[in-house]
């Protein structure tokens, strides 16, 4: 009897492996991602985060980890790998992940043995996993230049309808796969607003067989918040604020509990916390002015919403302020801070680069933006550009906060 325990041991540990094995596998991570498209490539932070909304609107409560991607300065102002900045560089990564289910990069590539490139095909098939080759060196070259390789890759073939059943390899990350937006902006909520400005992404997909059920909301206007407090400008409100507030960051609904709580998690890293820290402490009780003036203004001539504001609507920003409040430094946020500053015309204008005290790279640098968006959002009232993503980002984030803004148009 004894010897009959004794030979039934190996297979009781195997049996006892197995099932933890499974048990962990039935805990894995799946995760998912879907590169930045051409237009979040070539625009600066603003665009790239408004893209970035619309896919984690599904995050808060989905099984599928959404795999965020890392930043790219503007083109026009960085070349090559120096553009590329990770996630977790600018932004708080663990405040986010107290409200959506996501992961960085790296954190994808550390969990995972292999990662899987998806390609859209008729059946359902992978390769094997091998080293990276010339097909997936090409990929990153295309789609994540300076991004880590994986250590082992796969190609994956997937039928229609994978989203929907769930067909998709552990750690996938999509090569033009349109499906893979049913798990964020194609959803049965959210389909006829597309969460970006890319021309209806949402168009030929079976947004019914999402698995996304509620994302955020996109009906919404620049003007239909109880913070809003008015333009400074309004005769100019029928060519710029209607047109801008059709933008896809415009119309979402910050009131919303989900978008709330994201728009609130989202803030600059710890690392940068530390900066605008000290940078607030400094200055004190203080108002923010967005003023976008370079490429707006060669976009103007065609395009009459992106005209910028006149001299005369910059010098007459400073009566607005001080009716609604005690005169304050105003901190300035600008593509062009010295124009911007001697339109202004006034002494308490500071701006931002002169506030922070550290270097923080280029104008359009991630962190820097990002730093920037926290002044502005901590600020005591602000004043954003109607057509700027970015400021659009910061009249959301105070929108979920309850605080104050104006827009210039």
């Amino acid at each position: 009897q004894r010897r009959h325990r004794r030979n039934d041991e190996p297979a009781a540990m195997t049996k006892r492996l197995a099932a933890a094995w499974l048990l962990q596998a039935a805990h894995a991570t799946d995760y998912w991602m879907a590169w930045p498209d051409h237009y979040a490539r070539g625009g600066g932070l603003g665009n790239q985060l408004e893209q970035l909304l619309g896919r984690v609107q599904c995050a808060g409560d989905a099984t599928r980890t959404l795999v965020l991607p890392d930043l790219r300065a503007d083109r026009s102002s960085m070349r090559g790998d120096a553009r590329h900045h990770a996630f977790e560089d600018v932004f708080d990564v663990p405040r986010l992940r107290t409200v959506a289910n996501v992961a960085t990069w790296r954190a994808m590539l550390h969990d995972c043995e292999g990662v899987s490139f998806v390609v859209e095909g008729d059946e359902h098939t992978c390769d094997a996993f091998s080293p990276p080759a010339a097909y997936a060196f090409s990929l990153m070259k295309k789609h994540a230049r300076a991004y880590a390789a994986p250590s082992l890759v796969q190609t994956c073939v997937v039928a229609p309808g994978a989203v929907a059943l769930n067909k998709l390899p552990r750690c996938a990350v999509g090569v033009d796969v349109r499906e893979f937006l049913l798990l964020g902006p194609c959803h049965q909520e959210a389909y006829k607003r597309s969460a970006f400005k890319s021309a209806r992404p949402c168009r030929g997909l079976d947004v019914a067989s999402s698995p996304c059920r509620a994302g955020f909301r996109w009906d919404s206007a620049l003007n239909a918040s109880s913070s809003f407090l008015g333009l400074v400008a309004p005769r100019r409100e029928k060519t710029h604020l209607a047109p801008c507030a059709a933008h896809a960051l415009g119309r979402l609904d910050a009131s919303e509990p989900r978008a709330r709580a994201l728009l609130t998690a989202l803030r600059a890293s710890s690392q940068l916390q530390t900066v605008v820290a000290h940078a607030m402490k400094s200055t004190g009780t203080y108002d923010a002015v967005h003023v976008r003036l370079g490429d707006f203004g060669s976009l103007c001539a065609k395009r009459p919403k992106f005209c910028p504001p006149s001299d005369a609507d910059l010098a007459r920003v400073f009566a607005v302020l001080d009716a609604l409040n005690n005169p304050a430094p105003v901190l300035l946020l600008s593509d062009d801070p010295n124009r911007a500053r001697d339109a202004l015309g006034n002494s308490r204008v500071r701006p931002v680069s002169e506030i922070l005290n550290a270097s923080l790279g280029e104008a359009s640098a991630p962190g820097r933006v990002a730093a920037e968006m926290d002044l502005a959002v901590g600020a005591r009232l602000f004043v954003g550009v109607a057509c700027s993503t970015v400021s659009q980002l910061i009249v959301k984030r105070r929108e979920a906060l309850g605080r104050p803004f104006m827009l210039w148009p």
